[in-house]
């Protein structure tokens, strides 16, 4: 899916997949500047030992990205860290109708609380178009613990708030 949407990347993110080699993998795959955000702290040292230095950064406290506004075309997330704050976070460093890349276990298929519904909830609320969804070819038969591969596109007019509240 990230091969289709996006031929070459200038600016990619990795977060929270606390392993070099996903890292590795995306920069080789898609060429450009590619930083990591580790979400386990005991994994940064080991990540950041096998990796350019300067690229690798820990997730700060809250979700919180360390990074200026807007520098990423694409984010490749690891769908098992995702939380409502970190997608906030993820819109606030991708530039306008940039990438969102994750993969999450579905669970719950066909119930009000599926983990569709609850992806919806949080992108749509947060400024994010979902543009494919992708589930493996065995999954029409009903068999548990199927991944569900997510694009999600950045809204260009989805204006920023606080992580606390309304202005």
């Amino acid at each position: 899916m990230l091969a289709s949407r996006c031929e070459r990347v200038r600016t990619g993110l990795d977060v929270a997949f606390d392993d070099a080699e996903a890292s590795r993998s995306l920069r080789g795959m898609r060429g450009g500047v590619w930083m990591t955000v580790v979400a386990k702290p005991d994994a940064l040292t080991s990540v950041a030992a096998s990796l350019p230095e300067g690229t690798v950064h820990p997730l700060g406290d809250n979700s919180e990205l360390p990074f200026d506004d807007c520098p990423f075309e694409v984010v490749v997330l690891n769908g098992a860290a995702m939380t409502q704050t970190l997608v906030k976070e993820i819109h606030r460093v991708l530039k306008p109708a940039g990438y969102l890349f994750f993969s999450v276990e579905e669970e719950n298929r066909g119930q009000r609380d599926s983990t569709l519904s609850k992806i919806y909830n949080i992108f749509l609320r947060n400024g994010f178009d979902i543009v494919s969804l992708v589930r493996p070819p065995w999954w029409k038969f009903g068999f548990g613990g199927h991944m569900l591969t997510v694009c999600a596109r950045r809204k260009a007019w989805k204006e920023h708030k606080p992580l606390g509240g309304l202005r």
